[in-house]
């Protein structure tokens, strides 16, 4: 009976692996009728593979509403840019060169630290809050409820939506906005755990995406 278990679960678990792999096979628009992408962010129950699919997907849309050709995913470049996140997680600070570890200095080092080599290479790094905060509105802690200034609950934002405003973002910001618009040809995304961040009443996360040309 025990086996039986084993062997179900392990199935469950292959079937899983694979429909996550899917995410980023299919077409935007196939994949932003995923429930899940739809659903509010939970901290403590967080899908990081969804999050850097959605951020893949909102990428691509930008170049394409740009006339710019889709990137491929590598998932070489997924490890190093999900390297890079929590290396800017565990220091609560965005920075594209480090001091330590050696092998993760520079984009180029940690690409090769995964076995990657190409050409040409580009990185996004993005720090954002869980929280779906209204613009330019101050928030709050009450009971345990996140409010707004008018006394409204704040909720998490979607993996649908903090993917797209972080590459809108992206857009605003010339620098980001050339690299995510360059000619590269292929793409991973990465995403950090969630910090509890300096004020203590939020979570942030950090976000990156690094490019390559073969």
């Amino acid at each position: 009976m025990h086996g039986f278990l084993i062997i179900i679960s392990f199935l469950f678990a292959s079937l899983s692996v694979d429909a996550q792999e899917n995410w980023f096979a299919i077409k935007a628009e196939k994949f932003w009728e995923i429930k899940a992408v739809q659903e509010e962010i939970q901290a403590d129950n967080f899908n990081r593979t969804l999050l850097e699919a959605a951020l893949f997907h909102a990428g691509n849309e930008a170049r394409i509403a740009q006339g710019k050709e889709v990137l491929v995913w590598n998932t070489i470049l997924n490890k190093a840019a999900r390297h890079q996140s929590d290396l800017m997680a565990n220091g609560q600070v965005l920075s594209h060169t480090w001091r330590r570890p050696h092998n993760s200095r520079k984009l180029v080092d940690r690409v090769e630290l995964f076995g990657g080599r190409f050409s040409a290479l580009g990185e996004n790094i993005a720090q954002f809050y869980l929280l779906d905060i209204p613009e330019n509105e101050e928030y709050s802690l009450r009971s345990g409820i996140f409010t707004d200034e008018h006394g409204h609950k704040i909720n998490n934002k979607s993996y649908k939506k903090l993917a797209e405003g972080c590459i809108k973002a992206w857009m605003n910001s010339p620098g980001h906005r050339e690299n995510l618009l360059f000619s590269f040809q292929e793409i991973g995304t990465g995403v950090s755990f969630w910090v509890e961040n300096k004020k203590g009443l939020n979570f942030d996360i950090y976000l990156c995406q690094n490019f390559a040309t073969p």
